[in-house]
């Protein structure tokens, strides 16, 4: 890692310039078959945010957002890091950040999808702990979907 980055944390209601960073971040990470452009809209929808801003000398440079799912169930939606910081341990430290996050809330299992493309994605779940619970095809994609569970507090590994 180059630097240890800032990570800001936010819940409901996420202030606009932060989902305007995360946004932007988005944009940049995704194709345009992959970006939101509806992206502020449908997080104000989410059940219990939490948004993770990653910075680096003040500058936005990962995002990772989730939200509840239901009770004691949490969903990590959406994250990424700006290429141009890849392979610095963002991910990593947001990714983290966020699983102390949800298990000091009373979480017991936190549920994410990849897609199997994301390679390094893949493999940072699994060092992390999630566990392959399904797969899923997408048309639109056309790219395979993992989909991962963790699980916290009595009876997890």
């Amino acid at each position: 890692m180059d630097a240890s980055p800032t990570l800001q944390t936010y819940t409901a209601p996420i202030p606009d310039a932060a989902l305007q960073s995360a946004g932007a971040i988005m944009r940049a990470c995704f194709n345009a078959a992959d970006a939101e452009d509806d992206f502020e809209q449908r997080v104000a929808e989410k059940h219990k945010p939490l948004l993770i801003l990653a910075e680096l000398d003040t500058e936005p440079v990962g995002f990772k957002l989730g939200f509840e799912l239901s009770r004691g169930v949490f969903t990590s939606w959406l994250g990424g890091t700006l290429p141009s910081h890849h392979r610095q341990g963002i991910a990593t430290a947001m990714l983290r950040a966020q699983h102390a996050w949800v298990a000091r809330n009373g979480y017991h299992t936190l549920l994410t999808e990849s897609a199997n493309r994301f390679r390094g994605m893949v493999i940072l779940n699994l060092l992390e702990g999630f566990e392959i619970v399904g797969t899923e095809w997408s048309l639109r994609r056309q790219s395979l979907g993992i989909k991962f569970a963790k699980r916290f507090g009595s009876g997890s590994a």
